[in-house]
């Protein structure tokens, strides 16, 4: 998308101004003649349209009436109406420049017929402006929404993932020392306690009682010296 930035027409160039208001599309040629496009149907939504680069039914229409007034030029006042047009009618040329004429969009909407006065105007234009913050808002509630929703998930699977890392630790373990899964239920410290102590040989007061409260590390050391579970060898040991 090539979009011409200021001044680069000639004398025969026929140039008009898009405006947009918070009621519609507004072209003003450089002799002061107004193009009217009202917004239909939600104009929130129109004007959400336009500040994402995306062409409305009514800049389409407002187009065609430039066009039919053998109009050269497209002046914008922002990238992304500019980026709008261009999409619309790729074959239009576009710039982007400063308006060279004074408007006031209360003026204008009143000029169209779109209400009675300015302070009409103003009133509706609040109540868009209104509009597009609560949709803003609603977005960004929802984007904190998923972000909740998906760190849900991520908690999900990890708890999946460590469940399933503890089965098979309690699995191999459980060969050397299976009673001491009768006493550890928490997987973080039935693994802390294989990392600290290891083979059953190195269970003893002091190794346990760090890991363990006082009853808790009694009972564990009792399973211990009556276990029935194989001897570690030297590879699982070092393991």
């Amino acid at each position: 998308m090539t979009l011409i930035l200021a001044n680069t027409n000639t004398q025969a160039d026929l140039r008009v101004t898009l405006l947009v208001t918070a009621l519609g599309l507004v072209a003003i040629s450089e002799e002061g003649e107004t193009i009217c496009e009202k917004f239909r149907g939600e104009k929130h939504e129109r004007l959400r349209e336009l500040m994402e680069s995306r062409p409305t039914e009514e800049l389409v229409a407002l187009i065609e009436k430039i066009k039919e007034r053998d109009s050269d030029i497209v002046s914008c006042l922002d990238q992304r109406l500019a980026e709008a047009v261009k999409s619309a009618v790729p074959e239009m040329k576009v710039v982007i420049d400063e308006p060279r004429i004074e408007y006031d969009a209360a003026l204008l909407a009143v000029k169209c017929g779109w209400v009675l006065d300015e302070e009409e105007y103003y009133r509706n234009a609040r109540e868009v402006a209104l509009r597009l913050f609560e949709e803003k808002v609603r977005t960004a509630v929802a984007r904190r929404d998923l972000m909740i929703v998906q760190a849900v998930k991520l908690l999900d699977d990890l708890d999946k993932i460590i469940n399933m890392l503890y089965s098979r630790l309690v699995d191999w373990y459980g060969q050397h020392f299976p009673e001491l899964h009768q006493y550890i239920e928490n997987p973080e410290t039935y693994a802390k306690i294989i990392y600290k102590i290891g083979a059953r040989k190195n269970y003893n007061e002091a190794t346990i009682s760090e890991l363990l409260r006082e009853d808790l590390a009694s009972k564990v050391l009792e399973a211990c010296s009556r276990s029935l579970g194989a001897d570690l060898n030297e590879v699982d040991e070092s393991k």
